[in-house]
Order: C-alpha cells, then sequence, then structure tokens
C-alpha cells in the first residue's frame, strides 16, 4: 500500500511541475474555449446558461491529456520495475477505465475546439459551425 501512495505522491509531483509549461503550450496552440450556444429540451437558446458561461471563454482546454499521461507511464512502469502486487487483468480494467475516461473528455474539448453546436433532442444531432 505503501508503494501506490508513493506513486500517487510521485505523479502529483511531476504533474504539478510539467502544467504550467503545458498550459502555456495550449495557449500557443489556441486550444481555447470558444463562447457556447446552449439549447433546451425544445431547441431553444438558453440565453442564461450562455451568460453564467462566459467567463470561461478563453480557458485552454485539454489539460486532462497530461495528467493521463503521467497516470498511465508510471502505473506501467511501477508495475513492470516493482512488481506490484497487481493482477494483469486488474491492471487493464483500470487502466482501460481511466484512459477511456480521459478519450470522452478529450472528444468533449476537440468538439469545443471546432465550436460544435447540438441541433436535436439533447444534442443528438450535431453540426459544425465555423
Amino acid at each position: 500500500m505503501d508503494k501506490v501512495f508513493g506513486f500517487a505522491i510521485l505523479s502529483l509531483f511531476i504533474t504539478s511541475i510539467l502544467i504550467v509549461p503545458f498550459i502555456d503550450f495550449l495557449y500557443k496552440m489556441k486550444l481555447q474555449r470558444q463562447k457556447q450556444k446552449t439549447r433546451d429540451v425544445f431547441n431553444n437558446r438558453t440565453y442564461l446558461f450562455d451568460k453564467m458561461h462566459d467567463w470561461k471563454v478563453g480557458t485552454p482546454i485539454g489539460g486532462g491529456i497530461l495528467i493521463i499521461f503521467v497516470v498511465t507511464i508510471l502505473t506501467l512502469w511501477a508495475y513492470g520495475l516493482f512488481k506490484v502486487d497487481v493482477k494483469l487483468w486488474e491492471l487493464f480494467v483500470l487502466l482501460f477505465s481511466f484512459v477511456a475516461f480521459g478519450a470522452l473528455g478529450f472528444y468533449d474539448d476537440v468538439k469545443k475546439i471546432l465550436n460544435v453546436e447540438r441541433t436535436g433532442f439533447l444534442g443528438s444531432d450535431l453540426s459544425i459551425n465555423s
């Protein structure tokens, strides 16, 4: 248990060091939130929600990529180097779930970058606005 806690602290330390240069990189690549246009169930614009999210415009998106990368690399390194007492299938399930949730967040970020607007019921139809 102490090894797992140690790697969690190491992961936090490495991510803390790399996060500022990574966010600067996201700004340079112009991966920032755009002004959003939300709609309700009846496809009517919800200006109140747009106004509540105005403060997020310009915030860099994609910071989770760094966390997913650092934690995955450290986990695989710890498993190979220290032979942590975890079965291979348990490690696969944990890492697959972790990376899958990261991919879901990445998909959400890509929709924000491309300024995709939801047009159907609960966003079932998507269209890209230029």
